[in-house]
C-alpha cells in the first residue's frame, strides 16, 4: 500500500466499522427502494386500486434512479463523497417515512419518486467511497462485504417488511425503515468526518467523454449490461415459472426464491476472497458462463423442484462472485473520475435489468419459458466475451 493509501485510511475508525456501516447503508437503502414489492396487495387495498397499478411504484423508483445516478457521480467527484452521501441518505430516510404516512395515491407515488432520486445519490456514492478508502485486494474484499447488503435485503429485509405488514400494517414497516435510515446518519457522519479524502483523488477531472475513451471502459459497461440482462430475466420470470411448471402456490415460492439470495450472499463473500487469484475479466467470464448454464437449465426445465432450487442457488452464487472484483476493476481504471464511472455503471445496471425483463417477456410470449434458456445463454456468453476487453494487460498494478 502506498503512502497515499495510508493517508486515506489513517483516520478511518476501523476496517470492520467502516465496512459494517457501509453494508448497513446498502442493506437499508435496498430494502427501502424495493420494499413496495412484498406489500403490493396491502397497498392496493389501502388506496382502493389494483395490484398492477401499485406495481408501477417500482418503475417510479427505478426510472429517476437510473437517470439521476450518472448526474450525482460527477458531483461527488467534484465536491466530495460526504455531502452527496449524507444528503442522499437523509432524503431517502425522509422519503421512506413519507411513504408510510402517504395520505393518497399521488403522495405515495411522489414519495417513491423522491426515494429513487435519493437512492441514486446514496447507494452509488457508498460504493465509490469504499473504492476511495481501500485499494487492491483489500478494496475487492471490502466491496464483497458491502455488496452483500443487496443480498441481505432480499434475504432478511424484504421478508421482515412482509412480516411487519402482516402483524401490524404496511405503514409501520415503511416508517421503521425510514427511521433506521435516519439513525444511520450518525455513525456514517462520524466515520466520514475522520476521513481526509472524502472526495475523489486530487488532480484534473475527467468528463464522460474522456472516461468513455479510456481503454476498457466501454467493454466493462457493455459486459455489465449483458450480465444484468441475464439477471433481470431470471429475477423477473422465475417466480411465475415455478408456479406454472411445478403447480405450487405463490406463498410456497418465497422460500425457494430465498435460495438465490443465499447463493448471492455467499458469492459476494467468496468473490472478494478470490481477488488476485485470477485476472478480473477471466473470473468474471467464468462466473457468467456458469451462471448462464445454470439459468438455462432452470428455464429449459428439470424434473425436480429441489434440483431447480439448487440450480438457482448456484446461479446466484456464480453471478455474485464476479461482482466485487469487477467493481474494483471499474473503480481502478476510472482513476480520478470514480464517482462518474460508478454513476454510469449504475445506469447500465438499470438498462440491463429493464432489457432483461422486456426480452424475457417477449421470448415467453413467442415461444414459452423454455426459450428463455437461449436468451440467458446468449446474455451470459455475451457478458463473458465483451468483458475480456475491459482489463488492458498493460494497466499498472494497484497497490495491495
Amino acid at each position: 500500500m502506498t503512502s497515499g493509501d495510508v493517508s486515506r485510511l489513517a483516520h478511518v475508525p476501523s476496517y470492520a466499522g467502516t465496512v459494517t456501516s457501509f453494508t448497513m447503508v446498502i442493506f437499508l437503502a435496498s430494502t427501502s427502494a424495493f420494499m413496495p414489492a412484498p406489500v403490493l396487495t396491502e397497498l392496493a387495498q389501502s388506496f382502493g386500486t389494483t395490484v398492477p397499478v401499485m406495481g408501477q411504484l417500482t418503475a417510479v423508483t427505478s426510472l429517476p434512479w437510473a437517470i439521476a445516478a450518472p448526474l450525482f457521480g460527477p458531483v461527488s467527484d467534484r465536491y466530495g463523497r460526504a455531502p452527496v452521501l449524507m444528503y442522499g441518505l437523509l432524503a431517502l430516510g425522509l422519503a421512506t417515512v413519507w411513504s408510510g404516512l402517504a395520505w393518497d395515491l399521488p403522495s405515495l407515488f411522489a414519495a417513491r419518486l423522491v426515494a429513487g432520486v435519493a437512492a441514486a445519490a446514496a447507494m452509488p456514492t457508498t460504493m465509490t467511497t469504499v473504492g476511495d478508502l481501500f485499494a487492491g485486494i483489500q478494496r475487492a474484499r471490502a466491496l464483497g462485504w458491502v455488496n452483500s447488503g443487496f443480498s441481505i435485503a432480499s434475504l432478511v429485509g424484504l421478508p421482515l417488511i412482509a412480516l411487519a405488514a402482516g402483524l401490524v400494517n404496511w405503514r409501520l414497516a415503511f416508517v421503521i425503515v425510514g427511521v433506521c435510515l435516519l439513525l444511520l446518519e450518525f455513525p456514517v457522519v462520524r466515520m466520514l468526518r475522520h476521513v481526509h479524502a472524502s472526495k475523489g483523488d486530487s488532480g484534473p477531472r475527467v468528463g464522460y467523454a474522456g472516461l468513455l475513451r479510456s481503454p476498457g471502459t466501454l467493454a466493462l459497461l457493455g459486459a455489465n449490461v449483458s450480465e444484468r440482462v441475464l439477471f433481470g430475466a431470471v429475477t423477473t420470470y422465475l417466480p411465475a415459472l415455478l408456479v406454472e411448471r411445478y403447480s405450487i402456490s405463490i406463498s410456497a415460492v418465497a422460500p425457494l426464491l430465498s435460495v438465490i439470495a443465499i447463493g448471492s450472499l455467499a458469492g459476494n463473500l467468496v468473490g472478494g476472497r478470490l481477488s488476485g487469484r485470477l485476472r478480473t475479466v477471466h473470473l468474471f467470464g467464468i462466473c457468467q458462463l456458469l451462471a448462464a448454464v445454470c439459468a438455462a437449465f432452470v428455464f429449459f426445465g428439470v424434473p425436480y423442484l429441489w434440483l431447480t432450487a439448487l440450480l438457482a442457488a448456484a446461479l446466484g452464487c456464480a453471478n455474485a462472485a464476479s461482482r466485487p472484483t469487477y467493481l474494483a476493476l471499474v473503480m481502478a481504471i476510472s482513476g480520478k473520475a470514480r464517482g462518474t464511472m460508478i454513476g454510469m455503471f449504475s445506469l447500465t445496471n438499470h438498462l440491463g435489468l429493464t432489457l432483461g425483463a422486456m426480452l424475457g417477456g417477449f421470448t415467453i410470449s413467442w415461444a414459452g419459458y423454455g426459450a428463455v434458456a437461449g436468451l440467458v445463454l446468449a446474455a451470459g456468453a455475451g457478458a463473458a466475451l465483451i468483458s475480456q476487453g475491459g482489463e488492458p494487460r498493460d494497466r499498472p498494478a494497484e497497490p495491495q
